[in-house]
């Protein structure tokens, strides 16, 4: 079993100013919280790993493409579950599955609620 807690932030970048309202607007740096349990398990071939995350971003920072700038989304959560999987078929091979399941929304503003575009639900590979 495992967890972990973590507060994350990022400056914008300099392409990022380039392509901002108005030339060069101050773009706030983006600031995040996320907090993470899971367990995992493994033998000599196989090993599984599961785990449930929270995370909080503000002032996410992105690019519109209807406005042709980068700016700061309002406050988001994302809520997910992760499963990865592999097995050793033989010395040589190997084999992998990942699943993600992620509920990303608006939590602050008039669009609060609403699903973050671009963020898929379900994911895999």
């Amino acid at each position: 079993a495992f967890g972990r807690m973590a507060q994350s932030f990022r400056y914008a970048n300099a392409d990022e100013y380039a392509y901002s309202l108005g030339g060069f607007t101050f773009i706030e740096p983006q600031e995040g919280q996320s907090n993470e349990l899971g367990v995992g398990w493994k033998n000599k071939t196989d090993q599984l790993k599961i785990s449930f995350y929270d995370m909080d971003i503000e002032n996410e920072i992105a690019y519109d493409p209807f406005i042709y700038a980068n700016i700061n989304l309002p406050d988001s959560s994302r809520k997910g579950l992760n499963i990865e999987a592999s097995s050793q078929l033989d010395n040589r091979i190997w084999i992998f599955a990942n699943y993600h399941f992620t509920d990303a929304e608006i939590s602050d503003g008039p669009a609060k609620g609403k699903t973050i575009l671009a963020i898929f639900e379900l994911n895999g590979d």
